[in-house]
């Protein structure tokens, strides 16, 4: 036995839309919990057009987009821009607290 929505990623459907087909072939379930049998899930195939649940996994395991590559910048370059901010945020704060603040207000107005 195996639970509805696992059968549903196997044939490539949304749960509420398995249960909506099982519904059709007159299989009662009560929801996407539910366990369907070997047979149910034969029904469910020969409905979909699958020769089985096998050939439904693997037909529908291409379909499964790869995740996107991260781009990773090297650690030096991040650690180079944290340093850049920081150093900003420093003359920031000395311009505002120790002097008239002037740098402040020509850096931040357009």
């Amino acid at each position: 036995m195996i639970k509805l929505h696992e059968v549903a990623k196997d044939v490539d459907v949304s749960a509420e839309e398995l249960i909506e087909i099982l519904q059709d072939i007159d299989i009662a379930v009560d929801g996407p919990d539910a366990e369907l049998t070997a047979e149910q899930i034969a029904q469910v195939c020969d409905e979909l057009g699958y020769a089985s649940i096998e050939a439904a996994r693997e037909e529908n395991a291409s379909t499964e987009e790869p995740e996107a590559p991260v781009a990773e910048e090297p650690i030096e370059a991040i650690e180079e821009q944290r340093i850049e901010v920081a150093d900003r945020l420093l003359q920031l704060y000395k311009d505002l607290f120790f002097g008239t603040g002037q740098r402040l207000n020509e850096e931040t107005t357009c």
